[in-house]
Parts: structure tokens; C-alpha cells; sequence
């Protein structure tokens, strides 16, 4: 989840349900449904990030930069 981007060119919208793993740059607004999971961010450069009963997990991410072990 740390290095996976999404570039969207206009909105992104997550549906019900949905599980995404990483990060949306997305060129206007995010929206997301509820029951959406969320392992990363959402960015949204010109318009609203507009969550719905939305749960975020912190990705397990190497921030020293090491192998992992």
C-alpha cells in the first residue's frame, strides 16, 4: 500500500463495499460509499475527499527504509 498509486483524471468514486489498498490522486473530488476500507489515502486536487461511514487502516510500511527484517 505504500508505493501503489492511483492517478484518476476526473472524480473517483469507491462503491459499497469496495477495498482499496494504496493511494488515489485523483484531478477533482473522492467520494466513498459506505462500507468502503481504505489501506492508504485519498487526495483530491481541486474538489472534496467526501467519505461515508469509511474505515481506514494504516498500511504496514518499511519507514527505515530497511529490508523489513
Amino acid at each position: 500500500a505504500c508505493n501503489v498509486f492511483w492517478r484518476v483524471g476526473s472524480s473517483a468514486t469507491l462503491g459499497a463495499g469496495s477495498h482499496l489498498v494504496g493511494t488515489v490522486i485523483a484531478q477533482a473530488s473522492v467520494a466513498t460509499i459506505t462500507g468502503t476500507t481504505v489501506a492508504g489515502r485519498l487526495i483530491a486536487q481541486t474538489g472534496a475527499v467526501t467519505l461515508q461511514n469509511t474505515v481506514f487502516t494504516g498500511p504496514e510500511c518499511d519507514r527505515a527504509g530497511g529490508d523489513g527484517s
